[in-house]
């Protein structure tokens, strides 16, 4: 029997977070993620909101602040004054930011947390 095991990352392209072995990104997406990636968790947002200071949006910028994710409901988000603009990012997203409780937005340019399959 021959077990294969994927080799690790050790980067992520422009404006990705690297968080065990997948790549992260904020996007205004709308829900939508590229090719090879999904809606990623509120957990893995959690743990590394920090990391996208001085990040930009993957390829649009959002029209929403509350940020879509695999979960039922948006609770994280950038705070007011930090987002829908041009980046990069000056500050991380927060729990609740932008009053981001049990939300759910679906906006055309929705700000949408996407990590690696």
């Amino acid at each position: 029997m021959t077990t294969t095991t994927m080799p690790a990352i050790n980067s992520c392209p422009v404006n990705e977070v690297l968080y065990k072995n997948h790549c992260y990104y904020l996007d205004g997406s709308g829900g939508n993620c590229l090719v090879g990636y999904s809606r990623a968790s509120e957990i893995i947002l959690s743990k590394i909101a920090r990391e996208f200071i001085d990040k930009d949006y993957k390829t649009t910028i959002s029209d929403n602040c509350c940020i879509w994710t695999r979960d039922e409901y948006q609770n994280y988000g950038m705070p007011v004054g930090f987002c829908s603009q041009p980046g990069p990012f000056r500050h991380e997203p927060v729990k609740h930011g932008s009053n981001c409780k049990s939300a759910t937005n679906n906006e055309r340019k929705q700000l949408t947390f996407c990590g690696s399959d």
